[in-house]
């Protein structure tokens, strides 16, 4: 069978920001939730997030599936990339929680995660975390949501900013029950 694999998009994605399964408390700066879709247009324009000085592991980015009718979600690997545009030499990218939640975007469960990278976004280009993930059998119509998490060591007295183009695959091993080489007609 073949995996789904999510393009990110600059449609604002249908779950507002949220915690969901992570276990990191959310930024005092500007969180941004950004869409992801099967067979989706990569977005062009940049999303800007901001962290507080001084912030230690937060929530501050989402990438969020629509509802999919995909229920066999199967243990393997979580695909996460993101596109630095807008560098900052004092946020990195710590933590990546990958989390399944219902059509109304409650948490139901964690999948995986991988904690304590400290990814360094200095510098435009794109980043990745490959996120070890449990089966599960999911309902129809639950989503796929990545949390990511960073930190940020400025002290100069305001908001720090990093931008990301959301123009990235997201791998997953969710089977969409089509044999390889063939094709199915997806709803978005």
């Amino acid at each position: 069978m073949a995996n789904v694999i999510f393009t990110q998009t600059d449609t604002t994605a249908e779950c507002s920001f949220n915690t969901h399964c992570s276990t990191q408390s959310d930024t005092g700066g500007t969180t941004v939730a950004s869409d992801m879709r099967v067979n989706g247009t990569a977005g062009t324009t940049e999303a800007i997030a901001a962290l507080v000085n001084l912030e230690t592991r937060v929530n501050a980015v989402n990438f969020v599936s629509p509802s999919t009718t995909f229920t066999v979600w199967a243990a393997g690997d979580y695909v996460v990339r993101m596109n630095i545009t807008n560098a900052s030499s004092v946020v990195t990218w710590e933590d990546t929680y990958i989390c399944r939640v219902n059509s109304s975007c409650g948490n139901l469960e964690l999948l995986g995660s991988l904690t304590s990278q400290a990814i360094d976004i200095s510098s435009t280009g794109v980043q990745t975390m490959t996120v070890g993930g449990s089966a599960t059998t999911a309902g129809v119509f639950d989503r796929v949501v990545a949390v990511l998490v960073f930190s940020n060591s400025g002290e100069h007295g305001g908001d720090d900013n990093f931008g990301y183009t959301p123009d990235q695959l997201f791998d997953t091993p969710i089977d969409n029950g089509v044999a390889e080489g063939a094709r199915r007609i997806f709803i978005t």
